[in-house]
């Protein structure tokens, strides 16, 4: 058996706890100290009131004044010791803990001891090491970890906003690896209720008020895009009042159009517009929120063409066509979406399905191919679908087109699993 790592450790916890009785020690010395000094002005004061010589008066207050001035120096050098020692507790139980992870050595009393200094090196060290630590275990993608020293974090420090903010991240990061959806909406609960925290200790935390904005926010089912909901709404209203950053302005707008406020959405927009001239979605939204729906129609296809490098613009513009059965524009706009982001799978899955249902089965047999290739023929039951759709329609030269169009599917997803494998 290899005892070298109980050497180690040993050698590690005489260090620490060597360490930590010098502080001590330090810290006892500045009491007795103190002690001392409240002692000797008591029996001063005895000494004036038996005295009442105003020259003897005189040479105590110097007296006083100079041990007074001797003190405070002697107390600041001891504070400055004290938080050198406390400084050289934190780095060497850093490097110690380090060592510790890699050592493979795994004897029961070894984690024992291991776990207990572990909580010793918690307990001791100052928000600062501890939020490096939490970083080096985020880049390490060490989750579970991660966790653990965010929740140590607000226990020690829970007046601290950004340890909350941390523990929010790290509920986040777990919600990735949840599939049960009860256990991901209980730890859904648990990243809102961190980020709420966050802003209740500090409403000026600005990266907190974005991240609980996209945790208030809800997929809508048409669009599969996120939307406002009330909550999220309220949340814009308070960043602004607590931030006033222009840029609240924005979803505020899109928060009152997605519940359906639609004058006080015109109103935000117009504010957004003024505040923010080059963001493309308040003019986008305010032309939805109009009344007038010849003006409205008009209003929106000026913005999308006005913005035609804006895939989000172009999207939101196609989506609101094609809920109001237009589909020809709904294409139109989905197409130029489609140029600015080609490898977006959603929008080419829609787009195939869309042109194949407008009888534009050529140009959809693109999409197809494109959606199957980047699905690694996930998409191919669909493909096929299509296919004998053709065949049924009395279609057969579209239907073996659409044949062939799989077969080279097929084989393209083979040969990229073949390369990534030769790697």
């Amino acid at each position: 058996m290899n005892f070298k790592p109980f050497l180690f450790l040993l050698a590690g916890s005489i260090s620490f706890f060597s360490l930590q009785s010098r502080a001590n020690e330090e810290s006892s010395e500045v009491q007795k100290t103190q002690k001392k000094e409240i002692q000797e002005g008591n029996k001063t004061l005895d000494q004036v009131k038996l005295n009442q010589s105003p020259g003897l008066k005189s040479e105590v207050e110097r007296n006083s004044k100079d041990k007074k001035a001797n003190s405070n120096g002697k107390k600041a050098q001891l504070s400055k010791s004290s938080n050198i020692v406390q400084e050289k507790i934190e780095n060497s139980l850093k490097d110690f803990l380090v060592i510790l992870e890699t050592q493979p050595f795994q004897s029961k009393d070894y984690i024992n001891t291991v776990t207990f200094l572990k909580e010793s090196f918690y307990n001791q060290v100052s928000f600062e090491s501890l939020k490096l630590l939490y970083k080096l275990y985020e880049e390490k993608g060490d989750i579970n970890n991660q966790l653990k020293i965010s929740r140590i974090i607000v226990i020690n420090y829970p007046k601290i906003a950004e340890g909350f903010y941390l523990l929010g991240k790290s509920y986040k990061k777990l919600s990735e690896t949840i599939e049960d959806p009860e256990k991901f909406e209980a730890n859904k609960k648990q990243i809102i209720d961190s980020y709420r925290q966050v802003l209740k200790l500090d409403t000026q935390f600005s990266p907190a008020y974005e991240a609980l904005l996209k945790e208030l926010m809800v997929k809508d089912d048409y669009t599969q895009k996120l939307k406002h909901t009330r909550s999220s709404l309220n949340l814009v209203i308070d960043s602004l009042r607590h931030l006033k950053e222009n840029k609240y302005y924005i979803p505020l707008c899109e928060a009152y159009y997605d519940n359906k406020f639609l004058r006080q959405a015109r109103i935000a927009c117009v504010k957004s517009i003024r505040k923010n001239p080059e963001d493309p979605i308040s003019p986008l939204i305010l032309s939805f929120s109009l009344s007038n729906t010849k003006k409205k129609k008009e209003k929106i296809l000026l913005v999308a063409n006005k913005y035609m490098d804006s895939f989000i613009v172009q999207s939101k513009v196609a989506f609101y066509f094609l809920r109001r059965g237009d589909r020809d524009l709904a294409i139109t706009y989905f197409l130029r979406a489609s140029n600015l982001e080609p490898e977006n799978l959603k929008l080419n899955e829609r787009l195939a399905w869309l042109l194949f249902n407008q009888d534009r089965e050529e140009e959809a047999l693109a999409y197809f191919f494109k959606t199957c290739f980047m699905t690694d023929t996930q998409f191919l039951s669909d493909f096929k679908r299509a296919k004998e759709a053709l065949k049924n329609k009395g279609k057969s030269d579209l239907s073996v087109e659409f044949g062939k169009g799989i077969q080279e599917c097929y084989r393209k997803v083979q040969e990229k699993k073949e390369d990534k494998a030769k790697r």
